[in-house]
């Protein structure tokens, strides 16, 4: 493949040519073919550059978002961890409570039940007494 070198130079306006076409800048060496070609060949490399370079950040990117994610969930595992102890000691926190409760009501049926047998007691031993000291 030849290498082409592009020369441009502005030109005097007083040349017949351009008057007459209106030219501003010759080129000298390329015909306009092999202009058009050199410029598709610049465009296709620099796109192919361009593309490579997105190709390259997308692969990092997703990469360094992988090992975020990695890192994440390693520091997501103790809390999870942290929570699940948690649930269990409110859960056995919460049964506690509740065994507490019905203990407190049975606790009150009892009392009420033996306050009740102690006061018939003491009435029967009263009226017991109360018999011997009329005879």
């Amino acid at each position: 493949m030849e290498h082409l070198i592009l020369i441009s130079l502005p030109i005097n306006k007083s040349l017949p040519c351009i008057r007459k076409y209106g030219i501003r800048r010759i080129f000298f060496g390329f015909r306009l073919s092999q202009l058009c070609t050199l410029a598709t060949i610049v465009m296709i490399y620099f796109l192919s550059a361009v593309f490579i370079i997105q190709m390259g950040l997308i692969l990092y990117l997703s990469g360094k978002i992988k090992a975020e994610r990695i890192q994440f969930r390693s520091k997501l595992k103790p809390l999870e961890d942290f929570i699940v102890q948690l649930e269990q000691e409110n859960v056995s926190r919460s049964h506690q409570i509740r065994l507490s409760e019905e203990l407190k009501l049975q606790l009150k049926e009892v009392n009420t039940a033996l306050r009740k047998n102690i006061f018939d007691l003491n009435y029967q031993l009263f009226q017991d007494s109360c018999s011997k000291k009329e005879r």
